[in-house]
């Protein structure tokens, strides 16, 4: 049965999707850890015209640059954009094939992960290149308020979360281990009361025990007896 063009091009649309969605996803991965790894030592003298200037969370919005002011940090997308750009290149020009659209997917991912980070990075978390009333907008959204808060930590402490769009769960996951670790010392840190143990509860004496009872028999003496009859 022959197959009409729109059956043979399904399945290279589906592959072109799978190349995109996969590089989209990977790249907050790869991001994080150049982040952690690169950014923060070896290219520590460029990235740290990002840092300067943005501890105080009070200071503007997130403590963000003056409207127009730009950073050495700015560059650092130039490392990435040559192999999207690579990508695309050798899946438009190449052999047709299966090959050239993973190509092509691999390099649209790439793109859409750089100008969607731009988008809430500089946008966002730092209120660059976007009107004020933009950023309003966008932060009536639960999550990037999250994204914010969390790379407000970043900024603070200069530690983790290094990813950005994963870096709300990052953090709760960092506050449910620290949870756990608190409860656990205190577990360990209140007394153990066992059979035999010196911290458990010291018996009555059997004086006192003699006293109680003889107290609950008078009681019970007078019960019986009753109310003394009147003369």
């Amino acid at each position: 049965m022959p197959m009409d063009a729109t059956t043979m091009q399904a399945p290279a649309a589906w592959l072109w999707f799978g190349a995109w969605l996969l590089t989209l996803v990977a790249m907050e991965g790869w991001a994080a850890l150049l982040h952690a790894q690169i950014w923060h030592r070896w290219l520590w003298p460029i990235h740290r015209s990002h840092h300067r200037g943005r501890g105080d969370v009070d200071a503007r919005p997130f403590g963000a640059p003056a409207p127009g002011r730009w950073e050495l940090n700015d560059l650092m997308p130039l490392l990435h954009a040559p192999v999207a750009m690579a990508l695309l290149a050798l899946g438009y020009c190449g052999r047709p094939g299966a090959g050239s659209t993973l190509l092509r997917g691999a390099g649209w991912g790439m793109s859409a992960f750089g100008v969607t980070y731009l988008l809430v990075h500089d946008g966002v978390a730092h209120g660059r290149f976007v009107p004020q009333w933009v950023l309003r907008l966008a932060l009536q959204s639960g999550y990037l308020r999250r994204v914010r808060s969390a790379h407000c930590l970043h900024h603070r402490h200069g530690g983790s979360p290094f990813g950005l769009f994963t870096g709300p769960f990052v953090v709760t996951r960092q506050r449910q281990r620290r949870a756990q670790a608190a409860a656990a010392r205190r577990r360990s840190a209140a007394p153990q009361r066992g059979c035999g143990d010196a911290t458990a509860p010291a018996r009555h004496a059997p004086e006192a025990d003699a006293l109680g009872h003889h107290a609950v028999d008078r009681q019970a003496a007078a019960l019986a007896l009753g109310p003394p009859h009147e003369a």
